[in-house]
C-alpha cells in the first residue's frame, strides 16, 4: 500500500469557471496529518451572476479571513489564478521531496481539479515527466467498496464545514484511507473449499460464510463422511 497522500480540493466560480481557491492535506497510509496548505486569488468579476451568488453565498463565509493591506479580498492571498496555480504547483513539488512516494489524491477530479491541474501543466509548460501520475480518484475508489461515489459522507469536526478546500481535500484523504483498509480487510479473508479433509488424520474443516465472516469447525472422520454421503434415500433424483 501507498505510504503518503497529498489529497487536495479546487473551489471554482461554476463548475465550469475559473478556479479562486485551492487546498490540500499531506496525510500518512495511517490518515496522520503531516502538513496543509491553503491559496486564494479573487474572483473573476466576469463570472456568469447565478454562479458569483452561489459562491457568494455558499463558499466565501467558509473561507479563512486575512489582515492585509492590499486590495485583495479578504480571502486571497494571491494576485490571480497564475500566481496561485504556480504556489500550489511549488507546494507539490516541496512535498515530493519530503515523501518519495507521495501520489496526488482528489475526489471527482472532472472537471473543476483537471482543468486546474492542466492550467498548470500550460503555465510551467510542463513535460509528461513532470506531471503528478497517477493522480488517484476517491470517488472511484469508494465504488470499488460498494460505497457511493457522489454521497455525501459524515464529516469529522476539523472537516466542516464544507466548501473550505482545504476541509474538503481532509475528508478525501479520510474517505480514501478508510476505503482502501476496508477493501485490504476483505482480500485478507480467504475462503477455502467447504469440505477440507485432512487425509493422515481423517479430520476435516466446514468453513461457512456469514455476513462476511467466516468460522472453522473441526469435524470426526465419521461426521465428515455423512456429510459427504449421497445415498439413494437421500438423493430424489435417483431412481
Amino acid at each position: 500500500m501507498l505510504k503518503h497522500f497529498f489529497s487536495f480540493d479546487v473551489e471554482s466560480a461554476g463548475i465550469l469557471g475559473v478556479a479562486f481557491a485551492v487546498g490540500w492535506v499531506v496525510v500518512n497510509e495511517n490518515g496522520t496529518e503531516l502538513e496543509d496548505g491553503y491559496l486564494a486569488c479573487p474572483l473573476d468579476p466576469r463570472v456568469p451572476a447565478h454562479d458569483l451568488q452561489w459562491v457568494q453565498e455558499h463558499v466565501l463565509p467558509t473561507l479563512p479571513v486575512f489582515q492585509h493591506d492590499s486590495p485583495l479580498p479578504s480571502y486571497a492571498n494571491c494576485e490571480g489564478v497564475i500566481a496561485m496555480t504556480g504556489r500550489f504547483w511549488d507546494a507539490w513539488l516541496e512535498a515530493k521531496q519530503k515523501y518519495a512516494d507521495l501520489v496526488m489524491v482528489t475526489d471527482c477530479p472532472f472537471p473543476v481539479e483537471a482543468k486546474f491541474l492542466f492550467g498548470a501543466v500550460v503555465a510551467r509548460k510542463l513535460a509528461m515527466n513532470d506531471l503528478p501520475y497517477p493522480v488517484i480518484d476517491v470517488s472511484s475508489v469508494l465504488l470499488a467498496a460498494d460505497r457511493d461515489p457522489t454521497g455525501a459522507y459524515e464529516r469529522k469536526e476539523n472537516e466542516m464545514p464544507a466548501h473550505n478546500p482545504v476541509h474538503d481535500a481532509r475528508q478525501s484523504a479520510r474517505l480514501l484511507i478508510e476505503t482502501l483498509n476496508t477493501l485490504c480487510c476483505r482480500s485478507a479473508v480467504s475462503i477455502p473449499s467447504p469440505f477440507d479433509v485432512d487425509p493422515e488424520t481423517q479430520t476435516g474443516t466446514i468453513t461457512y460464510h456469514d455476513s462476511g465472516w467466516f468460522g472453522v469447525d473441526t469435524l470426526s472422520a465419521e461426521t465428515t463422511t455423512d456429510a459427504l454421503d449421497t445415498s439413494e434415500s437421500d438423493d430424489p433424483f435417483k431412481k
